[in-house]
């Protein structure tokens, strides 16, 4: 047992250490700059920034204190809600806390899996992602967490005076992001509405509490005059209303549903699936006939499509990518019915696609951080069921250990490259120039999964650059 607790410890704070020195390693950057000026006007910047921009529970953190913050008491802070945010995302998928060496195994393996299948850079390092993504996905595991363990355990006991916290954390976490809210919504309602009419539960009150709380939270973020006016600049093929979506019509409709789906989607997360799932269907002999006949259904449509006007390989797999979304949905509709969970985590998933369905285009990867994790999560499952002891494997350890490496060496190297921005930008001002050219290939990484970022550009009137120009005091930054 002492042992056990040795091994625990040690885990934990080896994970606390790799999060706070890559976030000491990256330094502020692109709407980092900006946000630490305006963070100096405090509550009432807050107000502004609800008021007028991004409206979200963790980008008013942001611009009240978060941006102010010292920054090592920053990196400090978010390395210790990344290391909480990673512990109970293992509690999400288990209804139980790590204990076993097994346990850890895939935990091991969740980390292998945000470093490489999601955008961790923005996520969980950089102050304006983690701020709107990582506080806020804290914020909704933590409301999400007590529901989990009583469907687990058929009933969860919660004290009277931890009800109202829970109604107020459950406002934050609805107010905390709009993709993840509706979803949670969505799920919420099925959950409630199946435990009523099918299994006749009567719910205790803490469960209704922090629905009505989650909703509220989410209503405070859907109609704030920040994401309204947001939405009116915005591209209008890029975003539109709810009252727009319902006057599309079934053909466009159908289009923008195709749309959402192929830019929705987690690619690598995706990809990890799929791949999990061949393993899982040549261990399973006896569902193998069925799904060949739809991967045969799934290539024929993507070889069509090829035919119909030559298409580049990221095209076919974008379509790709679609039509197995939609296939898998089918499937995973019929398997639900049998309460297979993997298969009601994949309805899940195809909900979290479709609560993008207003924003339909470039989504960035952090925003598709949930998406992914529910991949991600069902892959766990698989992987499980056809090889049971694969989270005792020394392997994955070691992968982890030197994934993680191979992410602060890249961190590093980016950590040079902001430093020699800073040099050239201090060199030109006290030089008394008031013009600072950057290379071009600066901010190159091997790393893809860095950051997503607004980066400098070669025009200094993008926002990226007046960021750097008024944070340095210098009248033009380009690269």
């Amino acid at each position: 047992m002492e042992r056990n607790a040795r091994f625990i410890f040690f885990f934990w704070s080896l994970l606390f250490a790799f999060l706070l020195i890559c976030n000491i390693l990256l330094l502020p950057v692109s709407d980092d700059l900006i946000h630490m000026e305006i963070a100096k006007g405090g509550f009432q910047a807050a107000v502004e920034n609800y008021m007028t921009t991004n409206a979200r529970f963790g980008q008013c953190l942001l611009c009240w204190f978060a941006g102010a913050m010292h920054p090592l008491a920053f990196d400090f802070l978010n390395a210790s809600i990344g290391t909480i945010f990673i512990f109970l995302l293992f509690i999400l998928i288990e209804g139980k806390v790590p204990v076993s060496r097994s346990d850890y195994g895939e935990l091991s393996f969740i980390v292998i899996a945000i470093l490489l299948a999601t955008m961790f850079g923005s996520v969980f390092l950089w102050m304006s992602g983690a701020t709107n993504y990582l506080w806020g996905y804290t914020l909704i595991a933590l409301h999400w967490i007590p529901y989990r363990l009583y469907w687990k355990n058929g009933g969860f006991q919660m004290n009277a005076w931890l009800v109202l916290p829970f109604f107020i954390l459950s406002v934050c976490a609805g107010w905390s992001s709009e993709q993840v809210g509706i979803m949670s919504i969505l799920v919420h309602g099925g959950l409630l509405t199946y435990g009523m009419f099918a299994k006749k539960i009567k719910f205790p009150v803490w469960v209704w509490m922090g629905f009505v709380g989650f909703v509220i939270g989410f209503l405070i973020l859907y109609f704030s005059p920040g994401i309204n006016e947001r939405a009116a600049e915005s591209d209008a093929e890029k975003y539109i209303g709810l009252s727009q979506i319902l006057s599309l019509g079934a053909v466009g409709f159908a289009k923008r549903l195709i749309l959402t789906i192929g830019y929705a989607s987690s690619k690598v997360a995706f990809d990890v699936l799929l791949l999990t799932l061949s393993c899982y269907i040549m261990a399973k002999k006896g569902i193998r006939k069925e799904i060949i006949i739809h991967a045969i259904v799934i290539l024929s449509i993507v070889f069509a499509l090829s035919k119909l006007e030559p298409v580049p390989v990221q095209v076919a797999y974008f379509y790709f990518r679609i039509f197995a979304s939609i296939i898998l949905f089918g499937v995973a509709i019929y398997y639900s019915l049998k309460k297979n969970l993997v298969a009601i985590m994949y309805v899940v998933y195809f909900i979290a696609l479709l609560s993008t369905i207003q924003l339909t285009g470039h989504i960035p990867e952090r925003a598709k951080f949930a998406q992914s994790f529910i991949l991600l999560s069902m892959s766990i499952f698989l992987l499980r069921e056809i090889w049971p002891n694969f989270m005792l494997s020394k392997l994955i350890t070691i992968v982890c250990c030197i994934t993680a490496m191979g992410v602060i060496s890249a961190y590093v190297d980016y950590n040079h490259k902001q430093r020699e921005v800073i040099s050239i930008i201090t060199d030109a001002k006290n030089k008394g120039e008031d013009i600072a050219i950057l290379p071009s290939n600066l901010f190159q990484s091997p790393y893809k999964n860095i950051g997503d970022w607004g980066e400098l550009d070669s025009d200094p009137d993008h926002w990226a650059n007046k960021g750097y120009e008024d944070y340095f005091g210098i009248r033009i930054v380009a690269l």
